[in-house]
This record gives structure tokens, C-alpha cells and sequence, in this order.
């Protein structure tokens, strides 16, 4: 049973994958990448649901989930390796 839930959940999250992306106006790449690094690495050392402590993280650090198609032109995607089917976005 556990087996099975395990593999809707990853499912679920597939289909959404790269449909949303963390961003933040004016901010690089890879300021946001590093920002959900640190994020990723805080929410799995804390204890609780590790997904709503990188919301919170990411949130509090002034990003917002955007549409990729409601990205501005020339923005930037990268995957953050350290926590699967989380897409970073920054010029």
C-alpha cells in the first residue's frame, strides 16, 4: 500500500512538473538557485513537512510561483537538482 501511494504521489507530481517556476523579479539565476539551495537544505535538516518549510523559505525570501508562460521574456530555467521537480527561473 505504501508502495502505491508513493508512486501517485510522484505521479501527481510529475504531470505538474515544469509548469511553475519560483521567481523573484531582478533576480539572477543563480541567486535564485542558490536561495532554493539553502531553502531545500533548511526545510530536510528541520523537522515537519519539508515541502511547506521550503514554500515558507522561498516565500519569505520574496519569490513567488509563477506560470512559466507569465515569465517575462527572456527569463531563465534551471532545475535545482537538491529537490526534485522544483523549477528555478531568473534573468
Amino acid at each position: 500500500m505504501k508502495k502505491l501511494l508513493t508512486t501517485i504521489c510522484l505521479l501527481v507530481l510529475v504531470s505538474g512538473c515544469g509548469t511553475v517556476a519560483w521567481y523573484r523579479p531582478d533576480t539572477s539565476l543563480d541567486q535564485c538557485y542558490r536561495d532554493s539551495c539553502e531553502c531545500s537544505y533548511d526545510a530536510n535538516k528541520s523537522f515537519g513537512d519539508h515541502l511547506s518549510l521550503y514554500y515558507q523559505c522561498m516565500e519569505l525570501r520574496g519569490y513567488k510561483e509563477w506560470p512559466r508562460k507569465d515569465l517575462p521574456e527572456g527569463t531563465r530555467f534551471r532545475w535545482n537538482d537538491k529537490l526534485m521537480f522544483t523549477l528555478v527561473a531568473g534573468r
